[in-house]
């Protein structure tokens, strides 16, 4: 698999389009469906990207745990609390 750029990434507002990326690199960009500029909807989205990184290391690591035979308690609450974590967050940017 190639690589992608690492976490964190962040969804800026300050132009249209919408530019998603980390710190030292451009990644992407939503354009908005409406003609007047972004909209929340849009800006949501782009904010589900920007966790892009952070979900997917959550999987390999919910996917690492359940293919260990140990089945660590301290590690599935650790998977567990940055699950939650990361679920709080898109919902606290969600919030208007």
């Amino acid at each position: 698999m190639t690589e992608y750029t690492p976490g964190p990434w962040r969804a800026g507002f300050d132009n249209d389009p919408i530019q998603i990326g980390s710190a030292d690199r451009f990644v992407s960009m939503t354009l908005p469906c409406e003609s007047s500029g972004a909209t929340g909807e849009d800006e949501a989205n782009a904010r589900l990207i920007a966790e892009a990184p952070a979900l997917f290391e959550l999987a390999e690591a919910f996917v690492s745990y359940l293919q260990d035979d140990s089945k660590s308690p301290r590690r599935r609450d650790a998977c567990l609390r940055e699950a939650l974590e990361i679920i709080s967050q898109i919902q606290e940017e969600r919030k208007p």
